[in-house]
């Protein structure tokens, strides 16, 4: 009895094992002004021209604790596409937050935002890549850098997901981006204004990524009120202000859509009740519960998948 007792003990850690994932990391890639860190994970059954998914952590995190604790690797599989992890450093940050919120690593061609760009163009050099599948997904500092490279990068992407995140231009130091989180100042006063920030970024002028953005109503470190500036800076930017929304409402979230040519250009969902951080289901074998990655019976990353249009 002790001895099988101990095979099903051994079976079930190697059972366990089996399923740890290993990101892949590359050291060399560009330049590298931002000095970060870069991992991918690719699944055994890529698809042939696979799309990308950008998957940026949040403040204290790293790629390794963001990655199937998400969900995101379980999409991975699912669809066959890529998965790409830049990882801030402690050097850059103490607190290793990506810095959304300093003009000398947001502006295009410089810094972290440019950082992440060659990584995206390195991720092309070792794989068949979807050009018009590229998106990005991030959650707080993460998702701030993401509206970054939405904005200063639009020609890159197709779409992005923003998970309790900052809107693009509203801080330009530290300071300012403790008043932006708090919702307490973002100097435009106009979503025509804040919207003018993103156009700025770039001298792109065609169809900008489609944007979904993610906010917990509960949240008390990033305010709720930047998921509906978030929501209002996109719409303008895709210039549907004039356009009345679709309006969805569940037990468990609201969603607000604005809509053209039967797609969804630019989403809100606010989820009732939910704090800061990622939302996963357990129930549904959707990420595992970690440092800011929470259990709201809400599978965000196969919400943000069908969003992205991962098929």
């Amino acid at each position: 009895m002790l001895k099988l007792t101990f095979l099903i003990l051994i079976s079930s850690l190697s059972a366990w094992a089996s399923k740890e994932i290993t990101l892949t990391e590359v050291t060399q890639f560009g330049s590298n002004p931002g000095q970060l860190k870069m991992f991918y994970y690719a699944p055994k059954k890529l698809d042939p021209k696979a799309a990308l998914i950008v998957v940026v952590h949040g403040c204290t995190q790293s790629a390794g604790e963001f990655d199937d604790e998400t969900g995101w690797t379980n999409v991975a599989d699912k669809h066959g596409s890529l998965l790409l992890f830049p990882q801030q450093t402690e050097k850059n940050n103490q607190s290793r937050c990506f810095n959304w919120f300093m003009p000398s690593q947001t502006t295009r061609n410089l810094g972290e935002a440019h950082s992440i760009f060659e990584m995206i163009e390195e991720m092309k050099k070792l794989f068949n890549i979807n050009d018009q599948k590229v998106s990005i997904v991030g959650l707080s500092a993460g998702a701030a850098m993401s509206s970054v490279m939405l904005a200063s990068y639009p020609e890159v992407f197709s779409s992005g997901a923003l998970v309790a995140g900052i809107p693009f231009g509203c801080a330009n130091n530290a300071f300012n981006a403790w008043t932006c989180m708090f919702a307490q100042d973002f100097p435009p006063t106009s979503a025509r204004s804040r919207a003018d920030y993103v156009r700025r970024a770039s001298d792109f002028t065609g169809e900008y990524p489609r944007v979904l953005v993610m906010q917990g109503s509960a949240d008390n470190l990033v305010n709720p009120r930047n998921g509906q500036f978030n929501l209002e800076q996109w719409v303008h930017v895709h210039q549907l202000e004039h356009t009345s929304p679709t309006r969805t409402l569940t037990t468990r979230f609201e969603k607000t859509e604005y809509i053209r040519r039967k797609q969804s250009k630019v989403t809100l969902i606010s989820l009732h009740n939910v704090a800061h951080g990622y939302p996963i289901s357990v129930k549904k074998k959707c990420g595992k519960p970690s440092k800011y990655i929470i259990e709201a019976d809400f599978c965000a990353s196969e919400v943000i998948a069908e969003f992205f249009d991962l098929k």
